[in-house]
């Protein structure tokens, strides 16, 4: 059964023993093994409403009492709440980013090794969990018109269903200039601020300054890339090489290798390319099964078995006077 961690914050002691006892008691009717940690290593906090937003890139459960106005966040409980809703949402949430904790562990570990892109100045370790998660938004039914982004230059928004992203004029210079820090998907929203600019959310990872390093977690591996549909490369100067991508993979699927010989395009190229695709929900991921390997043993009886048959044939030939032995 697939493991994963949940974490309270702010919650009296009550309600955090009521919720794990509840998980236990449902526990053989879910597909997952949730357990209790601490906050930093949760695959999911449940939080008290007068707490605020996370600063983590963490899915979260906002908890309000009765009589409360209902929080912005895409998840969230009211107090009391029965044993089904705990389980109906947590199992929501673990469908909503695909059930896949050995990517989520991946991106974790592979997080904590990589080193500061060039151009970051902090020491700090690359989350990739937040690229996940807007893929996650990207492909999945969502529930809300606009999501909250937190960044080094303030808030930006998401619009998954036209796959865009809003921002001011500052935050679209930093961003051109891989200064833009992106930090955690925040609060859904049915509304935003008038007077920004809307530039398609391919440009998000692209300017991202890890996305040219290597290849997000979840797509590294024995597989092969095809794109669903073209991105949206209207704000790009032109060029052939980004184009001779779209048009290869949107015929075949290509590893990474055979795309690298096929356009010569370079290593930081093709990460930012194939990146880009995947957190906009463009491309499929395809493992690579491996062929079998017909046996030497195989082929000396097959040969074998053929050169038997051949005899025979000719044996009935030369009894039927059809042929004649020299």
């Amino acid at each position: 059964m697939e493991q994963r961690s949940i974490a309270f914050v702010g919650l009296e002691e009550q309600t955090i023993s009521a919720c794990m006892s509840m998980i236990g008691i449902m526990q053989s009717m879910t597909s997952v093994d949730w357990r209790q940690s601490e906050p930093k290593e949760a695959d999911l906090l449940m939080i008290a409403s007068d707490q605020g937003a996370p600063a983590s890139t963490q899915p979260y459960v906002v908890v309000y009492r009765s009589g409360e106005p209902k929080p912005a966040s895409r998840y969230s409980l009211s107090l009391p709440f029965r044993a089904m809703q705990l389980m109906d949402l947590l199992e929501e949430i673990v469908s909503a980013t695909h059930s896949n904790l050995n990517r989520a562990k991946m991106i974790r570990k592979e997080g904590g090794k990589a080193a500061a892109p060039a151009a970051n100045t902090s020491k700090e370790p690359i989350d990739y969990k937040l690229w996940q998660q807007i893929a996650d938004l990207m492909m999945g039914a969502v529930d809300a018109d606009y999501y909250s982004v937190q960044t080094n230059q303030g808030c930006i928004y998401l619009a998954p269903r036209s796959r865009e992203f809003f921002v001011d004029d500052t935050q679209l210079q930093h961003l051109q200039a891989s200064t833009l820090r992106l930090s955690y998907v925040g609060e859904r929203l049915a509304t935003i601020p008038a007077n920004l600019v809307a530039r398609p959310i391919f440009l998000l990872p692209w300017y991202a300054p890890e996305s040219a390093n290597s290849l997000f977690p979840w797509l590294r591996g024995d597989v092969r890339f095809k794109l669903l549909r073209w991105p949206h490369l209207g704000f790009f100067p032109r060029s052939r090489e980004r184009l001779t991508l779209c048009a290869l993979l949107s015929k075949h699927a290509l590893t990474f290798e055979q795309l690298k010989h096929m356009t010569a395009a370079s290593e930081q190229s093709l990460n930012q390319f194939l990146n880009a695709c995947a957190v906009n929900g463009l491309l499929e991921i395809q493992p690579i099964e491996a062929k079998p390997v017909r046996s030497v043993t195989q082929q000396t009886s097959s040969g074998r078995k053929t050169g038997r048959f051949g005899n025979m044939i000719k044996s009935l030939r030369f009894r039927l006077g059809l042929s004649t032995q020299s």
